[in-house]
């Protein structure tokens, strides 16, 4: 009797489950696609002084059922270098624009891509004489905000402010092995 009731209790299940999918199981109207910063909020670039400018990637992700062809605008928001400092109790000041580069201001979607990449380019050398010379330094960041045409962006998700610190390459030599620091 116990076999019976556990194959009767199978079969419903199946019989259920086949009869619970439709082919009509539409959502497309309820998703419809976002975009915004891959990983937003603060994060630290920590570049060496060896003569070559450094590219930091910066990605934007794409999620939702709903694809629209967009554009994503990367501006600078200097409001949010003060709310950083005021919220986190730090000194940061905006980065003067000819110490980096944003290679892409608006990056157009034309297809469904999850993962898009952008980048900032700075130059450490320039970077270090604007902090004096000193090396670990971080005083300067690049606050990034976007906004989009298309898509609608996640509002939680819309900014990211990049600290870069030049650090110092040291070589030191240890048993005839030569290890960078």
């Amino acid at each position: 009797m116990k076999k019976h009731n556990i194959i009767v209790a199978l079969l419903f299940t199946l019989l259920a489950g086949m009869t619970s999918c439709g082919d009509n199981f539409d959502v497309s109207d309820k998703y419809n696609g976002v975009l915004s910063f891959s990983t937003p909020g603060y994060s630290l670039v920590e570049t060496y002084n060896v003569g070559d400018s450094h590219t930091e990637k910066i990605y934007f992700q794409r999620g939702g059922l709903n694809f629209t062809p967009s554009t994503i605008n990367l501006y600078i928001d200097e409001s949010l270098v003060d709310s950083m400092n005021i919220a986190a109790g730090t000194n940061y000041k905006l980065m003067p624009q000819e110490y980096y580069t944003i290679e892409n201001t608006s990056i157009k979607i034309d297809n469904e891509e999850r993962l898009i990449e952008g980048a900032i380019t700075v130059d450490p050398t320039k970077l270090l004489e604007l902090n004096g010379g000193k090396y670990g330094i971080l005083d300067y960041v690049v606050p990034i905000r976007i906004s989009t045409e298309g898509m609608q962006v996640v509002s939680d998700k819309n900014t990211l402010i990049l600290g870069f610190s030049v650090d110092n390459v040291t070589a030191v030599e240890t048993s005839h092995t030569l290890h960078m620091q």
